[in-house]
């Protein structure tokens, strides 16, 4: 049964403007010229355009060299802008990675890492601080976690998400943003029948037409493709493959024991039961590519992207048992954190860079092109630092904790449970799929690098934000459980 048409929610004036001063101290001060700040550049403020697509590994993408052609309109308007080829997210699934995205924060400062983790109120956004500066802020997600019910709504004033469908304010009617109410179960167990990427983009252009020209906006767009179930439609079902593709013939990805890294291998399954897997998730790519393609040919008709930051990323990848673990939020190898990054828009260099960066930093990079300073959120810094942190990658889950960094031209990737640990190494530039560990002979400074890191998460921790959970009940549990999301 199809459910009813999402409606979006509108904030009202005077939560707006609380948020907006609670901003204005967080930040002691916002930018009252965006145009003066910075850089020469246009003369109004330039929109940004933030597209997160769910679970997109990067070397599933035409972008980077897959010799199936998943992403052609992705590639083709990444051509005017920049690339950045060595992107990885702050971990391994959504909450976490998306709320670095959002505030700048690490996973150890944000502290949004367990399934009923919340976004603080006490978090800054990037929505905050272009809100209280004057911009229209929209979020339009499809993801059940990035919502209201988990704290992702902090600074928008126009949402449209999975509690949207069944609450909308009546204009004017007070809404009180302390307490954004409890996740419902029909906002999870009803993942399957996400609006999907059409009607996201429909909302997106409805709520665009209603913005005059003259205002600056910032619009959030959280898609689920390719995120299983894997379900691409006619004629995408067909794409890469003899015969279509039907959802009840393949392995049920969650149904099978997924795996984590260091602790179990997730159940295998035959070769060819695997690459109907992969040919399925390149299909959903593709089929989410087209849409992004019809996307951006409406917005460049309408003459929006002129002076439009558009931001394409991922918040994680997916694994298909090539270290011995299905789906994601169960390791931190390359397949689960190295997602895409294109920034293109006024003033943006077209090229590539293949230096190593952290997609957190696009916060940074983001306030600096709006015309403020990339130190108001977060580590502060942009993707064109050259001089930043090495990046991180953070995942904790079932009483184990997983911390991946960068150090001395290797990938690092430090295990820690109750009464043991492990510690593993690879080379990228000669072993770029992970699979000759070169810890056993890098001992002493494994351990030296692991109580550094120890160190600085500790730090992170003392520093960081308060924890904060949402109001989730045994039956918001158990939809969890079939998302896949919880044991």
């Amino acid at each position: 049964m199809l459910r009813p048409a999402c409606r979006p929610l509108l904030l009202p004036a005077a939560p707006r403007a609380a948020r907006a001063g609670r901003v204005a101290v967080a930040l002691a001060a916002a930018s009252a010229a965006l145009a003066g700040c910075g850089d020469p550049g246009p003369a109004a403020p330039p929109n940004v355009l933030l597209v997160v697509v769910d679970t997109l590994r990067a070397d599933h993408t035409s972008l980077h060299g897959y010799p199936r052609d998943t992403t052609p309109n992705l590639a083709a308007f990444a051509e005017g802008g920049l690339v950045f080829e060595r992107a990885r997210a702050s971990s391994s699934w959504t909450k976490p990675s998306t709320a670095s995205l959002m505030t700048g924060l690490s996973a150890a400062q944000h502290g949004v890492e367990q399934e009923d983790g919340r976004l603080p109120d006490a978090a800054a956004t990037l929505a905050e601080v272009l809100w209280a500066s004057g911009y229209r802020t929209g979020l339009f997600s499809d993801n059940p976690f990035v919502s209201r019910g988990f704290g992702f709504a902090q600074g928008f004033e126009h949402v449209y998400d999975y509690a949207s469908r069944e609450i909308a304010r009546p204009s004017g009617e007070t809404y009180d943003l302390s307490d954004a109410g409890a996740v419902r179960k029909d906002e999870l167990a009803d993942w399957k029948h996400r609006a999907g990427a059409p009607a996201i983009d429909r909302e997106l252009l409805a709520w665009l037409a209603s913005i005059p020209e003259s205002e600056p906006w910032f619009a959030h767009v959280q898609y689920m493709e390719p995120h299983w179930p894997y379900a691409p439609p006619p004629p995408f079902d067909a794409k890469f493959t003899d015969a279509p593709i039907r959802r009840s013939e393949l392995p049920n990805l969650w149904g099978v024991a997924t795996g984590f890294a260091g602790a179990e291998r997730g159940t295998e399954v035959g070769e060819a039961e695997r690459q109907r897997l992969v040919d399925a998730y390149d299909a959903m790519v593709a089929y989410w590519d087209d849409c992004f393609g019809r996307l951006v040919a409406q917005l460049e008709s309408w003459g929006r992207l002129r002076n439009t930051i558009v931001v394409v990323t991922s918040d994680h990848g997916e694994g298909f048992f090539e270290h011995g673990v299905w789906a994601h939020q169960n390791s931190l190898y390359e397949e689960l954190v190295r997602v895409p990054l294109v920034i293109r828009g006024p003033g943006i260099a077209s090229g590539r860079i293949a230096r190593d960066v952290a997609s957190m930093r696009v916060v940074g990079t983001l306030l600096a092109l709006t015309g403020h300073d990339a130190r108001d959120l977060g580590a502060g810094g942009t993707l064109l630092d050259e001089d930043a942190p090495a990046w991180q990658a953070r995942l904790e889950r079932d009483g184990r904790t997983l911390v991946a960094t960068l150090d001395r031209g290797r990938k690092w990737i430090f295990h820690r449970w109750e009464d043991g640990a492990r510690v593993e190494a690879f080379d990228l530039a000669r072993d770029p799929d992970e699979r000759l560990d070169r810890a056993p002979a890098l001992s002493d400074h494994g351990e030296r690098l692991r109580a550094r890191v120890e160190r600085e998460l500790a730090l992170e921790r003392e520093s960081g934000l308060a924890r904060a959970a949402a109001r989730i009940g045994d039956d918001t549990r158990e939809a969890l459980r079939a998302l896949g999301y919880a044991e």
